[in-house]
Formats: structure tokens, sequence, C-alpha cells
């Protein structure tokens, strides 16, 4: 006599799919995504980790440690001492795409650099990267592995990309950590990130050689890529940022009238 054949479900992977969906917390979180979207998520990643390791990396190079034996003075600094006369068309050129006409003027000048910055702000803004950028990289490791959402993390992308679903919600943990992660983050991308992209433009019209022009066309594109993919928390940032200043000059007036 035969023995009786066991209940076993027909297909076993969908058994185990029902019941991973059956215990999830949110029915969109075992739900697939489009390609479409998977792509954008893993541009944002990609962007993510780019930007991160970008703004360490110009920060240090535009600070010239090299020169720590030089004095460090507001004007002359960045030209070496280098005199010539800065006419209107040069400091046009500075902002215009055109990146070989002035190719007369020394490289060792910086004219266009020299024009919006100083060695000195140039050091200050890296030793803020350089304080800001570990705990932005260990809070990016461990939200990107333990599956919780963190602003300015791309924690909800590398999650997608990671599982194929979206993170289901409830996964953002507000704590005291996250209030001063914020802002520490914000400083490093869109700061310390703006400021880079604007001398590594200013840097491509100061260069004379074409490697070192192209790695530094190089380096502003991903840097433009990664600020793109920040665009909502850039634009947010702003906002708080313009929010802060109306309110700390509402403030002030009651203290002026009573000096008054």
């Amino acid at each position: 006599m035969p023995a009786p054949a066991l209940a076993w479900p027909a297909d076993v992977e969908s058994y185990g799919s029902v019941q991973h969906h059956s215990s999830s917390n949110s029915s969109s979180a075992s739900s697939g995504v489009s390609w479409l979207k998977w792509l954008g998520a893993l541009a944002e990643v990609i962007g993510h980790v780019m930007l991160m390791v970008l703004i360490c990396w110009a920060s240090c190079r535009l600070a010239r440690w090299e020169r720590l034996d030089e004095p460090t003075r507001a004007s002359g600094e960045l030209n070496q001492g280098i005199s010539m006369t800065v006419t209107p068309q040069m400091l046009a050129h500075c902002w215009s795409f055109d990146f070989g006409a002035q190719r007369s003027i020394p490289p060792e000048a910086a004219l266009c650099e020299s024009q919006v910055t100083t060695l000195a702000d140039n050091r200050r803004r890296f030793i803020l990267a350089f304080l800001a950028g570990p705990s932005i990289l260990l809070q990016t490791v461990l939200h990107w592995f333990s599956g919780r959402h963190c602003p300015l993390t791309s924690s909800r992308s590398f999650y997608l990309v990671n599982t194929g679903t979206e993170m289901p919600t409830g996964k953002a943990q507000i704590t005291m950590w996250t209030l001063l992660f914020v802002p520490a983050a914000g400083l490093y991308f869109f700061y310390c990130g703006m400021w880079v992209v604007v001398l590594l433009f200013m840097r491509l019209h100061d260069c004379g050689d074409d490697f070192e022009r192209f790695q530094l066309g190089g380096q502003l594109v991903m840097c433009c890529f990664g600020l793109l993919t920040k665009a909502g928390p850039m634009a947010a940032s702003f906002v708080l940022y313009a929010a802060g200043l109306c309110l700390a000059g509402i403030c002030s007036f009651p203290a002026a009238w009573v000096g008054d």
C-alpha cells in the first residue's frame, strides 16, 4: 500500500514569498519596484559615495598643505606674490565656460581662485570637512547595513538597491545623534560641497595643463552629479537656513530697540 503523499505547496518559493508578505509591516515593502526606480536609487547611492570622497579629497588639495612654510596672508597667498594687472575681462572670463582663453597667464598665479577665496579660508573649510567626514561615513555605514532611515545618508536608496523593495514605514529613528548628525551633514554636503564646486570651476580656468584640466573637469562633473542627487534635502536646508536668518533678524529687533 503506497504511503500517503504529503500536502506540500506546489511552489515552495511562492509559499515563502507569501509568508514573507504576511509577516511584513507594509505591503509596499514586499512588492517589487520598477527598473527605472531601481536605477535612480543606484544613481543616488553612487552619487552619495562620490560626493563624500570628493569633498574631502578636493578640500585637502585646495588647502595646499605643502605650503605650510609660507605665510598665510590675506593677499598674495594664492598667487605666490606674482603681480599683474587684473582687468574686468579677466574677471568675466573666470565665470565663463571658456577654459583655454587665458593661457598666457601663468598657472601659478591662481587668478580666478584668488578672486573668490583665500588660502586660510580653504584650510578652514578642509578642517570642517575633516571633522564632519568620519561621522558622516560612520552614520552612512550604520544605517545602510541596519536597514534604518536617516536623513542625508541615502539609506532608503541603498535599501531599495540591496533588497529590491521599498523601505517599510516606521524605519526612521530620531535620536540625539540624529539631531547632531543632520546639521553636520548639511554643512559637509552643501556648504563644503558648493564651495568645492565653485573652486574646482575656478581652478579649471587657472590650470595650464590639459591632463590636469581633464582631471579637474571630471571631479567637477562628479561633484555636481552628487549634489543633484541631493537636490531635495539641499532645497530644504536652504529654506531652513533662510528661516533661521529671518528668525534671528526678528529677534534682534527688540534687543536693538532696548539698546537704543
